[in-house]
C-alpha cells in the first residue's frame, strides 16, 4: 500500500515539475541564441566620405559622414542572425544597397543581391567563427584606399 502512495505522488507532482523544467531549459537555449551586434564602419581611405544606405525601394534610409581616420557605429541588432544594415524588422528599414561618396565626388556602390565587401560578413576586419559564436560582439568594416581606387566619378 505504501508503494502505491509514493508512485501516486510522483505522478501528481513529479511529472509536472519535470515538464516545467524542460520548458525552462528550452526557453533558456532560445535566449542564448540572441546575439547583440554593434556594426562599426571605419574610414581609412585617405578621404572624407559619406556612407548612404538605401532600402529595396531605393529610398535612402540612413546616411553617415565619416571623416578620414574616423569611424561610426551605424546600429546595433539584437537578433538570432547577423543583420548588416538591418535597422528594424520593417522592410523599409533594411538596407538593400550602400553608396559611398568620397569628398572629391568619387563613388562606389554595393548591393545586397551581390553580397560582396560591405554586405559579406566574412569581409569584416575582425570576422571569425569564434567571434560570431559569442552572444555579444562588434563587427568592424574598414573602407580602404582600395575601395577609393575602385571608385568612379559619381553619376557615371
Amino acid at each position: 500500500m505504501h508503494q502505491k502512495t509514493i508512485w501516486k505522488n510522483f505522478l501528481i507532482f513529479g511529472i509536472p515539475i519535470f515538464i516545467t523544467l524542460l520548458v525552462i531549459i528550452s526557453c533558456q537555449k532560445e535566449a542564448d541564441k540572441i546575439k547583440t551586434v554593434d556594426y562599426i564602419y571605419r574610414n581609412s581611405s585617405g578621404k572624407d566620405l559619406e556612407l548612404m544606405v538605401f532600402n529595396s525601394n531605393n529610398s535612402q534610409i540612413k546616411s553617415y559622414t565619416i571623416l578620414n581616420g574616423g569611424q561610426v557605429t551605424s546600429h546595433t541588432t539584437k537578433n538570432e542572425a547577423i543583420g548588416i544594415f538591418q535597422y528594424e524588422d520593417n522592410m523599409n528599414m533594411i538596407g538593400d544597397s550602400v553608396s559611398i561618396k568620397f569628398s572629391d565626388n568619387r563613388c562606389i556602390g554595393y548591393s545586397k543581391s551581390v553580397p560582396d565587401k560591405i554586405f559579406d560578413v566574412k569581409k569584416y576586419d575582425n570576422y571569425s567563427q569564434d567571434l560570431i559564436a559569442q552572444s555579444s560582439f562588434s563587427l568592424v568594416y574598414s573602407i580602404t584606399a582600395d575601395e577609393y581606387n575602385e571608385s568612379a566619378v559619381c553619376g557615371k
